[in-house]
């Protein structure tokens, strides 16, 4: 029975025959292909809440750093007569320059902290960390006190 359907064929059937095969080996190919999209997907996903999780844990360790190294400047400056903040001479090893990017960046931020926007809208705005942000506004606090 199948050899008879199977020569009753006329070319053109078998051309259709052809694609029909085609396009299912090539939706096969595509289901295959889709599925390994999604695993990587998921796989990339994984790896960013990851970095994320890793950046603020790094982040907070930094404002507290920054914030204990505040205290023991308070702590030190009244008995001392001496500004804690010397300058060192310039050499090659301790000149740290910034781009005029960065400047502007940390410029900017100064200012806005000025005008009393949040460490959050500061770090948005400007493009700096919220690390770097809540340095900055914690730096500008005991000028004000001083003040």
């Amino acid at each position: 029975m199948m050899a008879s359907i199977l020569a009753g064929l006329s070319d053109l059937n078998w051309i259709l025959v052809g694609a029909v095969m085609v396009s299912w080996m090539a939706t096969a190919f595509a289901l295959m292909s889709l599925r390994q999209t999604r695993l990587q997907e998921q796989k990339t996903q994984a790896l960013l809440a990851s970095l994320q999780h890793d950046l603020m844990a790094n982040s907070h360790g930094l404002v507290g750093m920054g914030k204990k190294l505040l205290t023991i400047e308070k702590a030190i400056k009244p008995k001392t007569d001496k500004p804690l903040r010397q300058t060192a001479p310039k050499t090659a090893d301790n000149v740290v320059s910034l781009s005029d990017k960065q400047e502007k960046r940390y410029r900017q931020a100064r200012l806005m902290l000025g005008q009393g926007l949040s460490v959050e809208q500061v770090a948005n705005a400007s493009g700096i960390s919220l690390a770097e942000a809540s340095l900055i506004a914690m730096l500008r606090e005991p000028r004000q006190a001083m003040v």
